[in-house]
């Protein structure tokens, strides 16, 4: 393990910005002062002119430009109503572009859903201070939309907040009604006819688990060869480290991501979770419940055994490769495994950190604030996401939506065929991009029923709309069916975001991972296949100690401190 003068500074650096930058903080990366304009005796925060530049990032597939989009006209009608003379300048751009304004202090007042990582946000924001830090303006007078969405899920804004208390980008949110799927990658689907032919029910243990795959080896097609399972992309190692008690992301082949255990963040590989992990795949790979050339199936190979129907279990998005068997196919639930008792698994997070930021040098920051937090407003939301209704468009630029006999949102020109899609229809006529503010899922049908789900680690209750009703009718409805009453019982809300680390922190975590991950992967191999013996798994953690993985997950504990103290409590 590296102990160099750099890591110890870079060390004593990141310590000083996760506590906020208290005493001892270079003056450098202290935040600056902000003192907020004061509203004149009509109510408003200027009444001079104010001209936003906007940089928007247009989706690749968009035919028109920025500038003819119709929401941003629609704003500078929005501030006239209330008394503001606004106009906002739009220009089509890119990541390349915004990084060329970035390194040359050229950025425009608002960069519109270009994402920036963590690390870019360290050092634009609290260490170059170029992007508005948006906590003073987080009130109830300028951005009480926002604030309420906040309240709602704390943890959001906890991974918003910058290791010095700042928040220098706006999130993109997507309500939990909007994912209703859980469980994205833990699909093993099992044929229900095998379970029968061998006499048994869909397992509820482990050892019940690897019982079904032994019986699966006894199951004979003529002309086919048989496998009791077969997986790709990982489905099979994602759903074990779901059940060895890993939740807080969708997990990686080896463990080699970090995720929440316990309620703390852990590298699965290095945690007892590891060995009872690779013991399982071992017994899976030396009995034959996999094949033997598991690790070099190509995907391709994968969907061929599973079109012929030659294997009982296997891991994929859906159903579209069994034919007309889907009836027959069922997901295998959360089983404990291991020491674990308790199975979480993390939906589809409701949010994208940093989608939206705005220079620190914009002269009417106030005016900005009050711009973005209509947009997270239902009424702000549905005009950028969709626009006015049809015949109330102030402005007379656009068709406007209405609604088809089924409940979908429609435009004429969706009707006669030259869009196939509102969704295209509106991402070349109405708004920029699709990824910014709050994103509303319109449910006009009425045809679903109203479904509570309650967060299997906060308790918390989701009421949700299905927007359709879902009969079993077909391999779409089945497979999603199948894992919504599958994986909902134990869905959780709770998902890592992308971790705040200083730029020379990053890079030395950097190093250190990438070492660490190469022998994980590298060794992990080893231990399933039986080339390395599992007794060996005390000695290959103190190999990982040597490449300084202790020092790697503590960094990343602290960085996710804020995050997880906002989640579970101090």
């Amino acid at each position: 393990m590296r102990k160099t003068l750099k890591r110890i500074v870079a060390m004593t650096l990141m310590a000083m910005l996760l506590i906020g930058c208290l005493a001892g903080c270079n003056t450098e990366n202290e935040r600056p002062e902000v003192t907020l304009a004061t509203k004149n005796e009509d109510g408003l925060y200027t009444t001079e002119p104010v001209t936003l530049k906007v940089a928007v990032g247009r989706h690749p597939e968009a035919l028109t430009k920025a500038n003819e989009i119709w929401y941003f006209k629609y704003m500078e009608w929005w501030f006239a109503q209330k008394g503001y003379d606004v106009t906002i300048e739009v220009q089509d751009s890119n990541r390349e572009q915004i990084n060329l304004m970035l390194n040359t202090d050229t950025m425009p007042d608002i960069v519109w859903a270009i994402s920036m990582s963590t690390t870019d946000t360290v050092k634009y924001g609290v260490e170059e201070h170029m992007l508005l830090d948006w906590t003073p303006y987080l009130t109830e007078d300028l951005m009480p939309n926002l604030l309420k969405q906040y309240e709602k899920n704390p943890s959001m804004k906890a991974a918003q907040t910058a290791p010095d208390g700042g928040m220098y980008g706006l999130p993109y949110i997507t309500p939990y009604p909007y994912s209703t799927i859980p469980g994205m990658t833990n699909r093993m689907f099992v044929r229900q006819s095998w379970l029968k032919e061998v006499g048994l029910d869909m397992p509820k243990t482990e050892k019940e688990f690897l019982d079904m795959l032994r019986a699966f080896k006894n199951v004979k097609r003529e002309g086919k060869t048989t496998y009791p399972l077969i997986s790709d992309a990982s489905f099979l190692e994602k759903y074990l480290w779901t059940c060895l008690g890993f939740y807080g992301n969708d997990g990686t082949r080896f463990g080699t991501e970090f995720m929440i255990k316990d309620e703390q963040v852990v590298l699965p590989a290095y945690s007892e979770g590891y060995r009872e992990f690779v013991t399982l795949m071992n017994t899976m790979y030396t009995e034959g419940l996999i094949p033997r050339d598991y690790f070099s199936t190509s995907s391709g190979s994968a969907i061929a055994m599973i079109s012929d129907a030659a294997t009982g279990v296997h891991g994929w998005w859906t159903l579209q490769y069994v034919g007309d068997d889907w009836a027959d196919q069922k997901l295998l639930g959360p089983i404990p495994m291991g020491s674990n008792d308790d199975v979480y698994v993390s939906r589809l997070s409701d949010y994208t950190l940093s989608t939206v930021y705005v220079s620190s040098k914009t002269k009417h920051p106030e005016v900005v604030a009050m711009m973005m937090d209509f947009m997270y407003s239902e009424e702000g939301a549905m005009m950028y996401m969709y626009g006015p209704k049809k015949g109330e468009d102030p402005l007379n630029l656009v068709e406007g939506w209405e609604l088809n006999p089924d409940g979908t949102y429609t435009t004429e020109q969706v009707k006669n065929g030259t869009y196939p899609a509102m969704e295209l229809y509106a991402r070349d006529y109405i708004r920029p991009h699709d990824y910014a503010g709050l994103r509303v899922d319109p449910i006009t049908s009425g045809t679903g029923e109203m479904v509570t789900y309650i967060d299997a680690v906060t308790g918390k209750e989701f009421k949700i709309i299905h927007d359709r009703t879902m009969t079993r009718a077909s391999n779409d409805e089945q497979w999603r069916l199948e894992t919504i009453e599958t994986w909902s019982p134990v869905a959780t809300s709770i998902r890592l975001p992308s971790a705040y680390l200083d730029a020379e922190i990053m890079a030395d975590m950097t190093d250190i991972g990438t070492a660490v991950k190469q022998w994980i992967n590298q060794e992990t191999a080893k231990f399933i296949t039986g080339i390395r013996p599992l007794s060996d798994i005390d000695t290959f953690f103190n190999e990982l100690k040597g490449f300084g993985v202790e020092e790697y997950i503590e960094t990343y504990r602290e960085a996710y401190k804020t995050f997880m103290e906002s989640t579970y409590g101090k």
